[in-house]
């Protein structure tokens, strides 16, 4: 019997706790594994030139880019990639910016339950909404 091979992510998030955090999570998942970080948009892509990776699961709002900006940077130059916005805003301007842009989900920062479930929803193809929006 074969395994279904992890799915590889990056990660885009400012330094601190939601860091710390975010290892801890995939730590505890083995069916997910954390391919690559990214503290700004250009070390970001950077990853994606150079890592395999199937989602990334960017913050909104992160230093020296806008989530909206570089989900269209990563469509348009990687559209083999799955992207997941992460942030604590539920807002309907956010949440249309970052669809409009291409983002294949949006989960609310804190929901590791969530999180998990939209990770594997986006990786394949299908559009991850947080039920808490």
């Amino acid at each position: 019997m074969t395994s279904q091979p992890s799915i590889q992510v990056l990660v885009l998030t400012s330094a601190g706790e939601n860091r710390l955090a975010l290892h801890d999570f995939f730590f505890t998942k083995p069916a997910l594994t954390l391919a690559a970080e990214a503290t700004s948009a250009s070390e970001a892509l950077q990853c994606l030139n150079s890592k395999h990776v199937d989602v990334a699961l960017l913050e909104l709002g992160v230093q020296d880019a806008e989530g909206i900006e570089l989900t269209r940077q990563i469509r348009k130059l990687h559209p083999a990639v799955r992207v997941l916005i992460s942030t604590a805003s539920n807002t309907p301007e956010n949440i249309f910016a970052v669809m409009d842009a291409g983002a294949d989900g949006y989960v609310l920062r804190g929901n590791d339950i969530g999180l998990e479930k939209a990770i594997s929803t986006v990786r394949l193809g299908t559009v991850w909404l947080d039920p808490g929006i």
